[in-house]
């Protein structure tokens, strides 16, 4: 459905053709939405700890930052595609409108290190029909009453036209706590396990 520029698509985890150039798509978490020949879905989003590489080859570890996973497919055997990566063109705002910053890993020396998962933000891949290709947008944390997140992808990253928005509720950034069972309510007091 086309209306006014801005086209929704897809139902949770079902494929839908993204045909109208320069409009806004609304693709449900999860979901693929094709570019093209290219399938392209938001897999995952968390607050986790990453790696990434010096440019002289060190594997860095780098403080928990929210981390949205990317995954692109290319669906015709007999072409590739060259896909740039999201990095420096998506954009990612909360609930209340505050855009969050993306992060560029960097080595304790200020140089600019290669996130582990990430097409690189000033280069691109070629993509095959083999597996699936991943990418990572790092952002800071959102705040603690943020409640979505809407991340913008840039189609054109794909070859194609306009944008691909999803919504990502907090629920699915942020693991819900567990409840306490009754083995968990054991507790240590005065040194002693009750």
């Amino acid at each position: 459905m086309l209306c006014g520029g801005l086209a929704i698509v897809g139902v949770r985890g079902v494929a839908k053709s993204v045909e109208a150039r320069n409009a806004t798509v609304i693709v449900p978490f999860r979901s693929e939405t094709r570019v093209g020949d290219l399938g392209i879905t938001v897999t995952s989003a968390g607050v986790n700890g990453f790696s990434s590489t010096s440019p002289g080859g060190t594997i860095l570890w780098h403080e928990p930052k929210l981390l949205i996973h990317l995954s692109v497919r290319n669906y015709n055997p007999n072409k590739f595609h060259t896909v740039r990566g999201q990095a420096l063109t998506a954009v990612v705002e909360d609930n209340f409108g505050k855009r969050l910053e993306g992060i560029r890993p960097q080595t304790e020396f200020g140089l600019t290190s290669r996130a582990q998962g990430q097409i690189p933000p000033y280069g691109a891949v070629s993509v095959g029909s083999a597996d699936p290709t991943p990418d990572m947008l790092i952002l800071e944390i959102p705040s603690a009453t943020a409640s979505s997140l809407v991340v913008t992808l840039d189609a054109a990253n794909y070859g194609g036209g306009g944008k691909l928005r999803v919504v990502i509720l907090r629920s699915d950034w942020e693991p819900l706590p567990q409840p306490v069972t009754t083995s968990a309510r054991s507790t240590i007091r005065n040194g002693r396990k009750n």
